[in-house]
């Protein structure tokens, strides 16, 4: 059942827990995420980001419906990290219930380093406001972002900047958002921390007093388990031993001081590769890519499930 961003996100405030939102890529994610939801009975939100449209030439969204049509979990189809107005319109024809509009970096430009630049406080929330305005019409939530998050965004750097509360809370009465993503010390990939992981959890606190009805967003929390990343090495996987996540300790103290909606992109990706991988190294049988790519669909099921009870939000429908 397709719901709004909006209906999701204000009962996990209300309850004090978190919506996983799932990235996928193709047929086996989609199935994964509401096989997953189906059996812990959890609220979901799928997401897809313009690159993926473009990979799939549009038909994940239409992968989405055929699969919704035998499941009765609510679900939000969830534009991630839209790049500007265009991707978030092309989004709303195409059937998503929310978009967001990452209008803290410049998706169009590159800096001396080959890096998207920020963009400064003003063109953020004139972008953003644009989208609110364009999207209130048809119905459809939208996320903003404030600060920006170290690590992959899409196919782009960006240079690690943390969420100012003040700023978060000017932004979200500008700009008209239904959910605000924060910089908290995360970021995309699976390098996300040198040393011992921390997040900067006294920014959620300070901007949650400031902004207390306002669902507020953690991306690049994946936890990056050591079991997957030695999976994926040991089957020759090009990913390094240093690689580590957000502990999942962290992140539940990130949704008792607010944070409603955390997004997952890193771990199923590891988890479906490593399972696929080892598949082909010990499979003996006829050729048949069903036998790799369902193998890492049972993987990211189990990582989905998973995240669900960590989150809170199994047995929350």
């Amino acid at each position: 059942m397709l719901v709004s961003l909006n209906s999701l996100l204000h009962k996990a405030l209300e309850k004090k827990f978190a919506v996983p939102a799932f990235n996928v890529n193709s047929m086996e994610m989609v199935q994964a995420v509401f096989s997953a939801a189906e059996k812990s009975k959890s609220p979901v939100i799928i997401g897809i980001t313009p690159s993926a449209l473009e990979y799939s030439s549009d038909l994940l969204p239409s992968i989405v419906f055929a699969r919704a049509r035998f499941s009765k979990i609510p679900f939000a189809l969830h534009l991630d990290h839209g790049r500007n107005f265009s991707d978030c319109k092309k989004a709303v024809s195409l059937g998503f219930s929310s978009v967001m509009i990452d209008a803290s970096i410049n998706y169009e430009k590159k800096d001396f380093s080959g890096k998207h630049p920020a963009r400064d406080f003003s063109e953020n929330s004139a972008i953003t406001k644009k989208v609110v305005e364009f999207a209130r019409s048809k119905g459809i939530s939208v996320e903003g972002e404030i600060g920006t998050l170290g690590g992959i965004e899409d196919s782009a750097s960006a240079s690690a900047h943390l969420t100012s509360p003040e700023e978060a809370k000017q932004f979200a009465e500008e700009t008209g958002i239904d959910a605000l993503a924060i910089a908290i010390g995360t970021s995309h990939g699976a390098y996300k921390f040198k040393g011992n992981p921390s997040l900067k959890l006294e920014i959620v606190k300070q901007t949650r007093k400031l902004l207390p009805k306002m669902p507020l967003v953690l991306h690049g929390a994946s936890s990056v388990p050591k079991e997957t990343v030695e999976q994926c090495r040991k089957f020759c996987l090009n990913i390094g031993a240093e690689a580590q996540g957000v502990p999942i300790l962290q992140i539940k103290k990130a949704i008792s001081f607010g944070i409603c909606k955390i997004n997952i992109d890193t771990d199923a990706r590891l988890a479906f590769m490593g399972a696929m991988l080892q598949k082909v190294h010990d499979y003996n049988g006829a050729i048949d890519l069903r036998e790799y790519f369902g193998e890492g669909r049972s993987a990211i099921e189990k990582i989905f499930v998973q995240k669900m009870k960590d989150f809170g939000s199994t047995g929350k429908l």
